[in-house]
């Protein structure tokens, strides 16, 4: 009975509320709640018999008649409680109908004396003055009139006062109502009452447009939405966590409820419900969608346990249909790809973006991500999709698409897997197997134009979390930041990925932003002198110079990894000057000539592209001007085509300059190549070792508050030169020699150039 609430207490009852409150329904009340303490009290003995009656032996016996006396007791404390608000509903209906009908007494007794009563209580002489019989009207007739205001007024003030008394009477009913109904409440929760039963009954009553009650809404939303802490903390950090078999059951109920209906009539099963039940069916679903969700008896949530319907949509290959050309809504033809079931997709996305945006670990967001990606790779050459009464243009396919990316990306577990291929298998239907890269290709193959929100949602964490101290969130991002490094550094894909920035502007960004704080991992630099070790694998130098190569051909995403590269050459020339035994230099030479090269190669890609277009427009152009659209008919002589006319008609034919940005170019590069930044990051870490206090004492100019100042040292050539004597000195006080840098950097540039595959360790 737990969630039971006492009535509402009214203020002053008017005197048409009176007359409507229907108290004898108190006395049904009462019996009933009598009769359920009775069978609760029933039931109680039942359990403790059921209990005693089995053949215990040992411990075991005395164990069990423990459990026995206290489940009864437990029952038997809410028989009690229920008896008592019986007898509180009992009491609470004697005072008020007695106040009530002491108020209709009054009433009626005023009516026959020729009063009435408005519905504020207040008394009305109604006397027919003008036919009365009155033998002295000036005397007898204002006497009449004197003393029937008197019994007016004395009759308000008793009726509003019976009215207050009923007030308070209701106060205090409602008052004792709900402290039994508390009391009620703490010994028997609402949880106490989910189950495989009312899971099943609740379902059954949605399927059959059955309005739920009051008490069934709170049930289900109970058991969707309100797990407790460690549940949640379990299911966000990838571990498996247990909870109770009646919940797990109900759960499950609701589940098979589901089976055989379409996206479309799961979507209706919640029209004239409460808003919230569309939230809790679609929380239900990718709560046991959760392969972490357990039970003692070894249940298991995860896929095969989420509705039939939901699960051959997440597995089932929806891209196997040929496309066709048809006309567009303006009449246009186009070529279309047939997408299996692509309404109920969009359905899909409706119903779980109703669900909760915290809950980690789901099947139901691991299937959509690795679903979108193969719908993303089957449009890539159309950028357009029907199927199933549904047809999408390009703007509307990438919405779709990117949204439910957003949806699936709230749940970085499901996100890092499907960038890893952890637990992606049971995504695939009739035994398949996932192969992650296959679906990171899918999105970067892909013109998804500026809808890019849910790819942000999918890969902008990794770098988010880069400085996580936490052990599972460091997990995460290391995996993620591995694959995703070795997918883009791939070989076998570059021939999709050296065209990223050119097609997708925006996921160029996005992945330059998530991998750049691990460039020191993929040269093997953290881990090193004290840099912190994340823990991420290290690339190949070809690797590496892939990465930048494809990440490149954009100019924003160029400037982010150039820029965060030459910051990571900084930082290990920092570290070199505490330790200069540690291989920094070489790793800073790798990084350096990694950016270098895949940067020249970006811009090579970036040129060829240009002029792919150039050369299209041009064989456009000749066809026209072939037959005569150009120019006026009069022109029979007309040249063969001349560069001036081309130039006027589609541009000036682009060369290698023209695919060159302030990030990619060479001069640029070299520059942020800058070696007084290094020599100057070794200098600084240097003089701020405990025994080298000399540096500051003897060259102070070069000093400010803050340590080492780069500003002062480049303010005037004076100042520069005062720096390297001070560097000078450093070396011959024993200190880190900048020579020793610089031959270390030329060998991780020299290796990067001739042993890529193998880069040096």
């Amino acid at each position: 009975m737990g969630g039971a609430e006492g009535p509402t207490p009214v203020t002053v009852p008017t005197r048409s509320q009176i007359n409507g409150f229907q108290l004898e329904k108190l006395a049904t009340a009462s019996e009933r709640i009598t009769a359920l303490g009775r069978q609760i009290k029933s039931d109680g003995v039942r359990v403790r018999d059921a209990i005693t009656e089995l053949a215990w032996d040992g411990d075991g016996a005395n164990a069990a008649e423990l459990r026995a006396e206290d489940e009864y007791h437990e029952f038997r404390r809410a028989a009690i409680e229920l008896e008592d608000m019986s007898e509180s509903v009992s009491s609470g209906l004697s005072w008020l109908s007695d106040t009530s009908n002491s108020l209709k007494l009054r009433v009626v007794s005023c009516q026959l004396q020729k009063f009435d009563v408005n519905d504020d209580w207040v008394v009305i002489d109604k006397f027919d003055y003008a036919s009365a019989d009155a033998t002295d009207e000036s005397t007898e007739d204002t006497a009449l009139r004197e003393q029937r205001a008197e019994i007016a007024k004395t009759e308000t003030v008793l009726l509003q006062q019976l009215a207050q008394t009923f007030s308070d009477q209701d106060t205090d009913f409602a008052a004792a109502v709900l402290k039994h109904s508390e009391a009620l409440e703490r010994l028997t929760p609402v949880s106490s009452a989910i189950g495989g039963g009312i899971g099943d009954r609740i379902g059954d009553e949605l399927a059959a447009g059955e309005t739920l009650t009051e008490w069934e809404q709170k049930i289900l939303n109970v058991a969707t939405t309100h797990l407790n802490f460690e549940t949640t903390t379990d299911l966000s950090l990838g571990r498996p966590t247990t909870i109770p078999q009646g919940h797990f059951d109900f759960l499950r109920e609701i589940s098979r409820d589901l089976d055989g209906l379409t996206m479309k009539e799961i979507l209706a099963l919640s029209d004239g419900q409460t808003p919230r039940t569309r939230t809790n069916l679609a929380s239900a679903v990718e709560l046991i969608g959760c392969p972490g969700l357990r039970t003692e008896s070894g249940d298991q949530g995860g896929v095969a346990q989420v509705p039939d319907g939901i699960r051959s949509l997440l597995t089932s290959d929806l891209t196997t249909s040929t496309g066709g050309m048809f006309p567009d809504k303006d009449g246009i033809s186009h070529e279309y790809t047939v997408i299996d079931r692509l309404d109920e997709v969009r359905d899909l996305t409706t119903f779980i973006a109703a669900g909760s945006p915290n809950l980690q670990g789901s099947d139901i967001n691991r299937g959509m991500a690795k679903q979108i990606s193969e719908i993303s790779r089957a449009t890539s050459q159309t950028g357009r999709a029907m199927g199933n009464g549904l047809r999408l243009e390009p703007d509307e396919l990438n919405n779709l698409m990117s949204h439910t990316l957003e949806i699936a990306g709230q749940d970085k577990i499901a996100a890092r897997d499907f960038i890893t291929g952890k637990d992606m298998n049971v995504t695939c239907d009739n035994g398949g197997r996932y192969v992650a890269n296959d679906h990171l290709e899918g999105l970067t193959q892909h013109r998804w134009g500026t809808r890019t929100a849910g790819l942000e949602k999918m890969f902008s964490w990794i770098g988010d979390d880069a400085g996580a101290t936490t052990p599972f969130a460091k997990e995460l991002t290391r995996d993620a930041a591995t694959s995703l490094g070795n997918y883009l550094g791939s070989e076998e894909y570059l021939d999709t990925n050296k065209k990223l920035g050119i097609n997708t502007p925006g996921l160029a960004q996005i992945f330059a932003n998530a991998v750049h704080p691990y460039l020191g991992s993929y040269v093997g630099a953290e881990g090193l002198a004290g840099i912190p070790d994340r823990g991420v694998d290290d690339l190949s130098t070809d690797q590496l110079k892939r990465v930048f190569q494809s990440l490149n051909t954009d100019p924003e995403a160029a400037a982010t990894m150039n820029t965060e590269a030459a910051k990571w050459q900084n930082l290990m020339a920092y570290h070199y000057g505490a330790d200069p035994d540690a291989p920094l230099a070489t790793r800073s030479g790798m990084l350096n000539q990694a950016m270098t090269e895949g940067s020249k190669q970006a811009v090579e890609v970036i040129s060829d592209e240009q002029k792919s277009v150039y050369e299209r427009k041009k064989l456009t152009y000749l066809a026209i001007k072939d037959v005569g659209w150009l120019f006026p008919q009069t022109a029979i002589f007309e040249p063969a085509l001349q560069q001036p006319v081309t130039d006027w008609v589609i541009g000036k034919e682009p060369t290698q300059a023209d695919a060159t940005n302030d990030h990619t170019n060479p001069d640029k590069i070299r520059s942020l190549n800058d070696p007084s930044a290094h020599n100057y990051s070794i200098l600084k870490v240097y003089s701020e070792k405990p025994g080298n206090e000399w540096v500051r004492r003897e060259h102070p100019n070069l000093f400010d508050q803050d340590g080492l100042s780069w500003e002062k040292i480049h303010s005037n050539q004076r100042l520069e030169n005062d720096f390297d004597r001070a560097a000078s000195e450093m070396e011959k006080r024993g200190g880190p020699e900048l020579s020793d840098w610089l031959q270390g950097y030329d060998k991780g540039v020299k290796a990067t150039e001739s042993h890529g595959a193998d880069g040096v360790k």
